[in-house]
């Protein structure tokens, strides 16, 4: 018997070992794929460690293109799975990220921590479609499509939470997002630039920064926002509308605004009807119509 448990042992020692060292050479592997993919995107990773028993580890993501933007993730683990063929999308069940903070000059949008369920991964040929679910019931699909002549993505929200999202501007808190449903897309095909969009929010707070001396830097009460646009740029010139809507217990507040801009029309002054400052094109004009209802 003493016999039987020395060699059990022996064997389960043996394959802990080669778990150990298949498992560090996946993560060379793992690590050398990530470097190679990111290189072409401008993102970076500090650590890369694997583990048959754990989620798949990625820390100090950073995204740079030397564009303006800038993107860092500071950690994101890839819950996984055995089965699933040999796509390596649909081995991937659950993803975690924390500190997440994308920077654009003063504008910083940062989320702290994010649990996400992966529903489904499927993609090739240039085509990604992703949905994924939050533990609150909030969901996410997003498809996206690059060929030589054109790319496009659509984002689909259900309930999707990001109250734990903040907004600053020049480091003064602007906007805590709440809770998302509706759907935004954008096509592009050569010149051709299309988006559209129709989004709704629940429990939005915004705050007044303090730097503009119009408040004192705190959010305010949870508000309803409604948000629809449609625009296209064609060639010399961009053709768009945007609707609005918000409302709290005290009153609501909606916007119509149609505008069409040719490029070389690059500054418009402030008035609600004013002709374009550009000398090149004195034709350019901008139209604004708004109406406020307060209940």
């Amino acid at each position: 018997m003493r016999r039987i448990f020395l060699a059990g042992a022996l064997v389960l020692g043996a394959a802990g070992l080669g778990a150990w060292v298949s498992a560090r050479s996946v993560q060379r592997r793992v690590a050398q794929e990530v470097a190679l993919r990111g290189a072409a995107l401008g993102v970076t990773v500090r650590e890369v460690r694997f583990s048959w028993m754990r989620p798949l580890r990625l820390s100090g993501l950073t995204m740079d293109r030397g564009d303006g933007q800038r993107l860092t993730i500071e950690g994101l683990a890839v819950g996984w799975r055995l089965r699933g063929g040999q796509d390596a999308r649909a081995h991937v069940r659950h993803v975690s990220l924390r500190g997440v903070r994308i920077e654009r000059g003063p504008l910083v949008v940062e989320w702290p921590e994010a649990e996400l369920d992966v529903v489904s991964w499927r993609g090739g040929a240039g085509e990604e479609r992703i949905h994924v679910r939050q533990a609150s019931g909030g969901e996410l699909h997003l498809h996206g499509l690059v060929t030589a002549t054109a790319r496009e993505a659509a984002l689909l929200l259900t309930h999707f939470d990001v109250s734990g999202a903040r907004v600053r501007w020049a480091s003064e808190p602007v906007v805590a997002p709440g809770v998302w449903t509706g759907r935004l897309s954008v096509a592009q095909t050569g010149d051709r630039l299309a988006t559209d969009a129709a989004l709704s929010a629940e429990a939005l707070r915004l705050a007044l920064p303090r730097g503009l001396a119009l408040g004192n830097g705190e959010y305010g009460a949870p508000t309803a926002v409604a948000l629809a646009w449609t625009a296209s740029r064609d060639g010399a010139s961009t053709v768009w509308m945007y609707t609005s809507r918000a409302s709290s217990a005290t009153k609501s507040m909606s916007s119509l605004h149609p505008v069409h801009l040719p490029r070389e029309c690059s500054k418009m002054r402030a008035s609600a009807t004013e002709e374009c400052p550009n000398r090149i094109d004195r034709s350019c004009r901008y139209e604004h119509s708004f109406k406020t209802n307060s209940i």
